[in-house]
C-alpha cells in the first residue's frame, strides 16, 4: 500500500490548489492498473470490501474527491477540473494505461476521462 498527499500550484491571488488527488494504491507493482472513484460525500474506503479480490489481478488506485475523506477541501468547478485533477494524478505516477470504475460523481468523471483523453 502506498499513500499519497496531493502537491499544490499557486493560483492568483496567492491561494493553492492540489494538482494531483490525495489517493492510495495496493495490488502488485507489475499488475495492470484499475481506478477506482467515489461518489460526492464518499472516501476511497467505499471500495474497502472489493480490493482484496481486485488487488489478486489488478494494481488498485483509489482516490478522494476534495474536502472528502482527508483530502484538503478545493473547490472543483467541474467534473472536467477533476478529470484534469486525476489524469495529473496519474501523469505523476508514470500511468498511462488504466482501468476505471466509477459510482455517481466517480462515474461521471469517468466519462469525462473517456471524452477528454480516451488514450
Amino acid at each position: 500500500m502506498r499513500l499519497a498527499a496531493p502537491g499544490v500550484r499557486r493560483q492568483p491571488g496567492g491561494r493553492t490548489a492540489p494538482l494531483e488527488l490525495q489517493h492510495r494504491v495496493d495490488g502488485p507493482d507489475d499488475a495492470p492498473l484499475l481506478v477506482l472513484a467515489p461518489t460526492l460525500g464518499a472516501t476511497w474506503h467505499m471500495w474497502d470490501r472489493q480490493v482484496p479480490e481486485l488487488t489478486r489481478t489488478w494494481r488498485v488506485l483509489r482516490f478522494d474527491l476534495p474536502g472528502q475523506g482527508g483530502a484538503p477541501p478545493h473547490p472543483a468547478t467541474s467534473v472536467a477540473d477533476l478529470a484534469e485533477r486525476l489524469l495529473t494524478t496519474l501523469d505523476s505516477l508514470g500511468e498511462t494505461r488504466f482501468g476505471y470504475a466509477g459510482c455517481g460523481l466517480g462515474g461521471a468523471v469517468g466519462l469525462q476521462l473517456a471524452l477528454t483523453a480516451p488514450h
